[in-house]
């Protein structure tokens, strides 16, 4: 089994539980409910996990892409657009790697982008240590120190991703 298909099922992707994080972290950033369909959006955006390696570099490319298109299908390119950009993969698609414009990628990120990155910080300290040891990250840091690392990233304005956060301490931890 993939460790995308591991983290869908039973890890901090869980089909139920990390679209749930991330709704409560939706209101607690705009004050507001999603849409019926934003909400089914959220449902959906991290489909795409299923079937990747993505605790490899790399691992992750194109995640985005079957939400995407299911969203597509739904409801056009407005949802579309919508799950594809809450990921910095996203907007990096569109460089070729080696000019890349860190305030365009910024802009690309969707409404959802935000709820997504902080829905740790809603999510139950037993429920993301459960998630750092079936996925292994519990040798990388503590739940703890994982929540930390968020909120350094949220008061920073977000200029990672949180699949970049993890790359980088991977590669510090690793070497």
């Amino acid at each position: 089994m993939t460790s995308g298909t591991k983290s869908f099922l039973i890890g901090c992707h869980q089909f139920f539980l990390h679209p749930l994080f991330v709704l409560i972290a939706w209101v607690a950033y705009y004050k507001k409910l999603p849409s019926v369909k934003q909400m089914i959006c959220i449902l959906i955006h991290d489909i795409g996990i299923i079937g990747k390696d993505y605790l490899k570099e790399g691992g992750k490319d194109g995640h985005y892409y079957a939400g995407g298109r299911l969203a597509y299908f739904l409801f056009g390119a407005e949802g579309a657009a919508f799950v594809s950009g809450h990921t910095d993969e996203y907007a990096l698609w569109f460089f070729d790697g080696s000019n890349i414009d860190f305030d365009l990628v910024k802009k690309i990120r969707s409404e959802l982008f935000i709820p997504d990155k902080i829905s740790y910080l809603y999510a139950p300290l037993f429920w993301l240590k459960w998630c750092q040891w079936i996925e292994g990250f519990n040798r990388l840091c503590t739940a703890e120190d994982w929540i930390e690392m968020v909120k350094k990233n949220r008061d920073a304005g977000f200029p990672l991703d949180s699949h970049q956060i993890y790359l980088n301490l991977k590669t510090e931890k690793e070497g």
